[in-house]
């Protein structure tokens, strides 16, 4: 719902209500990601963003290596940055140099926006898992939102 001023007659757009993740929202995802990668024995990092790009939370399964947790972080960020699944950005990189120049920006799959009512309200980003396993954990946890979706899904 959009809040309206009035200036001189004419009505300005001060506040837009949009939705966001909240705390609640998080922990499903989280909870329903870390079932998957721990149901398939996957060693993964897994780190929810909201819609600014700032950490919500963040969970590491036994067996995922240290280097995990920065990728997972960065997938989740870059997700927000370009509103767009990571696979997919990675996929735009190839084309343009000019996008590896992009600071905090890590182009491979397993980082996803999540989408409520056509607005991002967050990411998840996975890191850890052979090609395929961070998006099947990442798809889990936004399964986990009652009518949230991945952007790209």
């Amino acid at each position: 719902m959009m809040k309206m001023l009035k200036s001189g007659g004419a009505a300005l757009l001060a506040v837009a209500d949009l939705p966001v993740l909240s705390s609640a929202g998080a922990r499903a995802v989280m909870d329903a990601a870390i079932a998957k990668a721990t149901a398939n024995g996957w060693g993964s990092s897994i780190a929810l963003v909201d819609n600014a790009g700032k950490l919500l939370a963040f969970h590491r399964t036994d067996g995922a290596p240290m280097g995990t947790i920065d990728t997972a972080i960065g997938k989740a960020t870059t997700a927000i940055m370009f509103k767009a699944p990571t696979a997919m950005i990675s996929q735009m990189g190839s084309q343009s140099a000019a996008m590896a120049t992009i600071p905090g920006m890590v182009a491979v799959p397993g980082g996803y926006p999540i989408m409520r009512d056509g607005h991002v309200i967050g990411a998840i980003g996975v890191s850890g898992g052979m090609a395929g396993e961070d998006d099947i954990i990442a798809k889990a946890g936004m399964d986990a939102i009652p009518g949230g979706a991945a952007a790209g899904k």
